[in-house]
């Protein structure tokens, strides 16, 4: 699967902020779960805003007919953001290396109108 570079304006958000390599006891980052809904709301952008670090962020469990990713992200003004589109329902787990690592969970639900029926 090939990230999508950028703002992505409507994604659910992950920042990873300023202070991710100085405390690897904690989570520094933000939020380090996600529910979301297809059709609604299922793009998730990584964002870097930790001066200094490279972002690394791969997913390690998807569930079947889900996208995988890997993302590196830069401290270059502008490639600091990707987003992936999560298109089967399911739970999603992915690591962050900042420069230790951390782990996340998506979980990402049916849409309201394909569960309605």
């Amino acid at each position: 699967m090939t990230p999508i570079p950028g703002s992505c304006p409507t994604a659910a958000r992950v920042v990873v902020n300023n202070t991710a390599a100085s405390n690897a006891s904690t989570k520094n980052y933000q939020p380090p779960a996600l529910s979301l809904v297809i059709g609604v709301n299922n793009t998730v952008a990584w964002t870097d805003e930790d001066p200094g670090f490279e972002l690394h962020v791969i997913s390690v469990a998807v569930p079947p007919g889900g996208p995988q990713w890997d993302l590196n992200m830069t401290d270059t003004p502008g490639a600091n953001t990707q987003c992936v589109s999560l298109t089967a329902p399911g739970t999603y787990t992915y690591e962050i290396f900042v420069p230790y690592i951390v782990a996340g969970t998506i979980v990402v639900k049916e849409s309201a109108s394909s569960t309605a029926a």
